[in-house]
C-alpha cells in the first residue's frame, strides 16, 4: 500500500539521517510515491502528509535524490524487508552481504 510505502521511505531517511549520512538516493517501486515526493506541489492524497514529512526531512541532507525503479529491480529491497518481518526484528544493514537471502 502507498501508505507503509512512503512510510518506509520516510523512516529509511531517519535513519539515514541518524547514521550521519550526508547524501541519499532512495529508490522505490512505489511510482505514485516517487512522483508526490519529486512533484513541486503540495501532495493531496492520503499519505500526503507523510509525503510533505519526507520533503522537509530531505533538506537535511546535502543531496537527497528520489527514483522510481521497477519491482524487479527493487527485489532485494522486498525480499529483506520480508526477512525481517518474518523473524520479528528491527534491521539496519550498511555494507552487507545479502549471501543468505533466498532471492
Amino acid at each position: 500500500p502507498p501508505t507503509t510505502e512512503a512510510l518506509a521511505i520516510y523512516y529509511g531517511l531517519l535513519c539515514g539521517k541518524q547514521m550521519g549520512n550526508k547524501s541519499l538516493v532512495v529508490e522505490s517501486d512505489a511510482w505514485a510515491i516517487i512522483h508526490a515526493i519529486n512533484s513541486t506541489g503540495h501532495c493531496e492524497a492520503i499519505y500526503g502528509n507523510i509525503v510533505e514529512d519526507i520533503k522537509m526531512l530531505s533538506r537535511n541532507f546535502e543531496a537527497c535524490s528520489f527514483y522510481y525503479i521497477s519491482g524487479e529491480d527493487n527485489k532485494l529491497a522486498h525480499t529483506t524487508a520480508s526477512f525481517a518481518s518474518e523473524h520479528f526484528i528491527e534491521c539496519v544493514w550498511q555494507d552487507a552481504c545479502f549471501a543468505f537471502l533466498p532471492l
